[in-house]
C-alpha cells in the first residue's frame, strides 16, 4: 500500500501500491498474465519454492527460515534464490523511489524479515537511486492485513464522518 500524509492512497482505479503485478522486464510483456513476468510471479513465495524445492512446503515462515539458513550454510542454490528475489524486489522499490520519492519503504512477508535479505534489497536500490530511501523490514508481520484493513476502515468512517458534519444545518 501507499500511504499518503497518513491516509491511503488507492489511485484511479484501486490499484496504487500492487507492485507485486509490476511487469519485470520486456520480455514479459506479450506474456499471459500468470506467466508475464510480474513481481510476484519472478521473486514471490512460488518463484523461491520452484528455485529452491528441498523443503518449500507447508508454512512459508518455516521454510523461508531454512532456505535462509541453508544459504547461510553455504547451499548455493538457496543463495541465488534468495540473491534474485532481492535483487527483483530491489530493483522494484528503487522504480518506486524514483517514481513516488517515498520517505520510507517497508517490506513485508516471510522472506523480508531476514536483515540480510534487506541489506541485499537495500544495496540494489542504493546501485541504481541516487539518493537511496530508507528500507526496512516489516515490524507487523502477519498482522499487516489486519493493520491495513484498519487504517482502510479508519479513513472510510473519517471520511463519512466529514461528509455528515457538512450535512448538518447551521442553527441560525
Amino acid at each position: 500500500g501507499i500511504v499518503v500524509e497518513g491516509d491511503l492512497h488507492r489511485g484511479h482505479r484501486f490499484l496504487a501500491g500492487e507492485i507485486a503485478l509490476m511487469c519485470m522486464g520486456p520480455q514479459f510483456v506479450e506474456a499471459d498474465f500468470g506467466t508475464r513476468g510480474c513481481l510476484e510471479t519472478l521473486a514471490g513465495l512460488k518463484a523461491l519454492a520452484a528455485r529452491w524445492p528441498r523443503t518449500a512446503f507447508g508454512d512459508p515462515d518455516r521454510w523461508v527460515a531454512r532456505m535462509f539458513e541453508a544459504a547461510q550454510g553455504g547451499d548455493t542454490a538457496a543463495a541465488l534464490a534468495i540473491e534474485e528475489a532481492a535483487t527483483l524486489i530491489g530493483i522494484a522499490a528503487a522504480n518506486l523511489s524514483l517514481v513516488l520519492d517515498p520517505s520510507l519503504i517497508v517490506l513485508g512477508g516471510p522472506v523480508a524479515q531476514g536483515e540480510a535479505f534487506v541489506a541485499k534489497v537495500q544495496r540494489t536500490v542504493a546501485r541504481i537511486v541516487p539518493v537511496p530511501t530508507e528500507i526496512v523490514a516489516s515490524t507487523l508481520d502477519k498482522e499487516a492485513p489486519l493493520w491495513g484493513s484498519l487504517l482502510v476502515a479508519t479513513a472510510a468512517a473519517r471520511e463519512r464522518l466529514r461528509q455528515r458534519l457538512r450535512e448538518v444545518p447551521v442553527p441560525a
